[in-house]
């Protein structure tokens, strides 16, 4: 074999090494720490370090991958969600008075600002080779939203049965009205930065690398997903065993379709935003 082949051969050998090596410390934090820390000792500290750890190794994979980020559905205006939605998190749960070590100015908040202002930092010198940005992206993540929504929809009735009975349509309107907009950034921030490049950008990539069929790829991620959602399983049963699979198939179908988690993670925002909402307005007319 020519040495400059094997070499080839063996510098891109090592490249996907550390990417699954990012991936696996991924899914270390989402299904070991949060899915079966918050299940079998819930404690403040788990999901902090989860969403601490993740937004780094998230940047860490972005950065290694800056060339080939459209291969993991990341493109122009993933990239901005991804580097400007968290930090916008941590703000509004400021503003709003959550009592949470994300909340700005707390430690764990400025560690996020940095990992988001070292990953700009970082991608600046390549940015030649970063996906430019294309209205198409706008698009999509529009159409997400409406995914999203009518997702939020569909699941109304199963939520139902999770969600405190008795409130008046008045009360749920006057609650929610004021926060859509903000509570749409700050779970895009909170859930979607956290799980969207995992399961529908950086996991569906890597297997596509492999060999691996679309179609067993987007049943594996929903599998997954659901077991990083495995917390649920006591407390909210019907999330585990409906809402939650339900959505992750819808999710992977989205970024099949669409080839950006700008999609997926304005889909994630939308069904996040509204569910509560949406199950609340299905308990009072089905009371």
């Amino acid at each position: 074999m020519d040495i400059s082949l094997e070499t080839t051969l063996q510098n891109t050998r090592m490249h996907q090494i550390v990417s699954w090596s990012l991936i696996i410390g991924l899914f270390i934090l989402r299904i070991l720490l949060l899915g079966f820390g918050e299940w079998l000792f819930p404690t403040p500290w788990v999901d902090n370090v989860y969403q601490v750890g993740t937004y780094l190794l998230t940047a860490v994979f972005l950065w290694w991958e800056c060339k080939n980020l459209p291969d993991f559905h990341v493109d122009a205006l993933a990239l901005w969600i991804i580097v400007l939605f968290e930090p916008a998190m941590t703000l509004i749960w400021r503003i709003w008075n959550v009592h949470s070590p994300l909340a700005f100015p707390n430690t764990s908040a400025k560690l996020i600002w940095l990992i988001a202002s070292g990953l700009a930092i970082a991608l600046w010198p390549g940015r030649k080779s970063l996906p430019r940005f294309k209205w198409k992206s706008l698009g999509w993540f529009g159409i997400g939203t409406l995914v999203g929504i009518g997702t939020a929809i569909l699941l109304a009735v199963p939520t139902s049965f999770q969600v405190v009975k008795g409130l008046s349509i008045s009360t749920i309107w006057s609650t929610e009205k004021g926060v859509l907009l903000p509570n749409f950034i700050e779970v895009i921030g909170y859930a979607g930065v956290a799980e969207e490049p995992l399961f529908r950008g950086f996991l569906w990539g890597m297997l596509r690398k492999a060999g691996w069929k679309e179609l067993w790829i987007w049943v594996f991620q929903a599998a997954l997903f659901v077991l990083g959602h495995i917390y649920y399983l006591t407390k909210f049963p019907i999330s585990f065993f409906v809402i939650v699979p339900v959505a992750a198939l819808i999710l992977g179908l989205l970024v099949w379709k669409a080839r950006t988690i700008s999609a997926t993670m304005a889909a994630h925002g939308a069904i996040d935003t509204l569910g509560y909402m949406m199950g609340t307005l299905a308990a009072y007319y089905l009371k």
